[in-house]
């Protein structure tokens, strides 16, 4: 089974050492991605969330590349691209033709350049909160993994469920627990939901 954007880049990330770690951090705040508190204490799984909830999964791999380069590791951002390398060629023999990550990587532009664009200055929770409540209707899986990442009680978890639609229940997951928590709330939310529901995330990204 082909590995999927979080796997390779986790796999990627596993191999620095502590210290090349560490630098990949500061880089990743010093180029306004990610700030510094929210990861200081993060490994690899958290930050790889964190880098696809940011980037998305299409453009997750070569932005990361370009933050290792930014820090002198060539041979891993080579290893990252190489396995995306390896799945576009596959693609292209299947007919599924996807776009390159060397085409990826226009998007990103430089390194500099690597960081998502804000849209109005908005985060994506806060501009499309309207959509979320009326098109996501799967809320329970969302609340197991929030309850999972200790984002909410199993009170909270409770009182959620108890709404009798899932418009109601979206509504309160929103209002309730993740707008007031702030950016690092919303930025798990968008993580989850891109993997459970890839589709309507992908239309309102495309909007």
């Amino acid at each position: 089974m082909p590995k999927s954007v979080r796997d390779r880049i986790m796999a990627v990330l596993d191999t620095l050492s502590k210290e090349q770690l560490l630098r990949f951090k500061h880089k990743l705040s010093e180029m306004e991605i990610i700030g510094y508190g929210r990861i200081e204490n993060e490994g690899t799984v958290d930050i790889t969330h964190r880098l696809v909830s940011k980037f998305t999964v299409a453009r997750a791999i070569p932005c990361t590349a370009e933050v290792l380069r930014a820090i002198d590791l060539q041979d891993e951002a080579d290893s990252l691209e190489q396995g995306e390398n390896d799945r576009e060629g596959a693609n292209v023999a299947t007919g599924a033709g996807a776009a390159s990550p060397t085409a990826a990587r226009g998007n990103c532009g430089s390194a500099t350049n690597c960081s998502p664009k804000p849209t109005e200055g908005q985060h994506f929770v806060d501009k499309n909160h309207v959509e979320l409540i009326t098109r996501i209707t799967a809320v329970k899986p969302i609340l197991d993994r929030l309850y999972g990442k200790k984002l909410i009680s199993i009170e909270m978890f409770r009182r959620i469920t108890a709404e009798k639609t899932p418009e109601d229940q979206m509504r309160k997951l929103l209002y309730d627990v993740i707008l007031p928590q702030g950016e690092g709330a919303k930025d798990e939310l968008v993580a989850i939901l891109d993997e459970q529901q890839p589709y309507i995330m992908g239309t309102l990204r495309g909007k």
